[in-house]
């Protein structure tokens, strides 16, 4: 199966349904139908490093329909949700060179797609809830609300599992098909599990939208089980702990057989997460401190990473007069494997121990559709030449919502 929509049609659908179709993005259809379009374009320069003196652009344009099929059609607990993606930009990953990337709108191939695509249906007095389509995994296992607005990727997917498989998991911008089950012992604790295909889309065809489930591609197997409990909307109280593991095995780095030929290993690993509200700047507690930790492994003879950190702060409304304002601060820490190391030597390139990022970033609200987001990364221990090692980023977003 082949879809290949452009950025000039997905540009021009976004601007029809913005002046075509305001009651799907109100949610007045009977509130049976949701329609949400987001624009965000990065501009990122070096103070050091090899984006010094050099501006480099990504842009991301998303838009996404909900039908909740209950309300529409009088189908219960029945919903659908469709999530169209188109980018563009100068690579600054790239040229960056690091193992995690300094922007987590930036793709390796420029071109527009659909990223999700499922439907869900809900049994049991909705406790059980079996999903089943195009699935972005990060949107519902690894989840941690507070790292949200941060730019660096690593503050996303968990950089233990975003490197793995063949290639990548199923998250952004490259998703796979998916089944998930989803059960609700309570309102606080939630059980999830879904099995994706291995391979996410075509790589012999990285343009547009593919669905292949091509001999060999194996499936990827994850849970979680997590506690959740909020005192107010705004708050969070979270914690959650998840395994995952591919069918497929993987070549050994340095181990061989008889025949020269790399031992064949089985490709898994586990997290551990939590986040939590510190601190209430307001009696609804819109304003405050949150705190978000999560600690990740993964096979270290298989892959470069075999353990991954990330930790920070949140300040949501820093100003009282600026209530919807967030500043963030993150630090990512991404160990390479003993395996690993020994390989690049053995190849001649360098072999540090871990790459360190650190994060602030800060999102200020102009109006109900744009947000401006000035950011500085520092980067240690980044790729293999000497120039790369360390670097200061800066750059702005713009976050256009509607």
């Amino acid at each position: 199966m082949r879809l290949r929509p452009n950025l000039c049609w997905m540009t021009s659908c976004a601007v029809v349904l913005f002046y075509a179709t305001p009651s799907w993005a109100a949610g007045e259809k009977s509130g049976a139908d949701s329609f949400e379009a987001e624009y965000r374009l990065d501009y990122l320069t070096g103070l050091s490093g090899p984006l010094k003196n050099h501006w480099h652009h990504a842009g991301n344009l998303d838009l996404r329909f909900g039908v909740d099929a209950a309300k529409a059609w009088g189908w219960d607990g029945t919903r659908f949700f469709v999530h169209a993606i188109a980018n563009h930009g100068s690579h600054p990953n790239d040229r960056q060179a690091s193992t995690q990337g300094i922007d987590n709108i930036e793709v390796s191939v420029n071109t527009a797609r659909i990223f999700q695509a499922w439907g869900e249906k809900s049994f049991l007095d909705q406790r059980l809830a079996i999903l089943f389509g195009l699935l972005d995994l990060n949107a519902e296992f690894q989840v941690t609300e507070s790292s949200a607005t941060l730019i660096h990727p690593a503050f996303g997917t968990g950089a233990e599992l975003a490197q793995t498989g063949k290639a990548g998991p199923s998250v952004f911008p490259l998703s796979s098909l998916a089944l998930r089950a989803a059960w609700k012992f309570n309102e606080k604790i939630n059980w999830s599990t879904a099995l994706f295909d291995g391979v996410p889309g075509d790589p012999a065809h990285p343009h547009g939208t593919h669905i292949k489930l091509g001999h060999g591609d194996g499936t990827l197997l994850i849970t979680e089980l997590s506690y959740s409990d909020k005192a107010t909307e705004h708050e969070v109280n979270k914690l959650a702990i998840g395994a995952w593991r591919y069918s497929s095995r993987f070549d050994d780095q340095l181990d061989t057989d008889s025949a020269g030929n790399p031992i064949q290993r089985k490709n898994d690993g586990f997290y551990v997460m939590g986040e939590r509200t510190l601190w209430k700047a307001s009696v609804d507690g819109s304003r405050g401190v949150d705190a978000f930790l999560r600690l990740g492994w993964a096979s270290g003879a298989i892959n470069q990473i075999d353990q991954a950190v990330g930790a920070g702060l949140l300040w949501r409304g820093p100003f009282a007069s600026r209530p919807k304002d967030k500043l963030t601060f993150g630090i990512a820490a991404e160990h390479n494997s003993h395996q690993w190391r020994i390989a690049e030597r053995v190849a001649s390139r360098a072999a540090p121990a871990a790459e360190i990022s650190y994060e602030l970033s800060y999102r200020a609200v102009v109006n109900e559709w744009l947000a401006l987001q000035p950011d500085v990364q520092w980067l240690r221990n980044h790729g293999e030449a000497p120039v790369n090692k360390n670097a200061v980023v800066i750059g702005l977003r713009f976050d256009f919502t509607y």
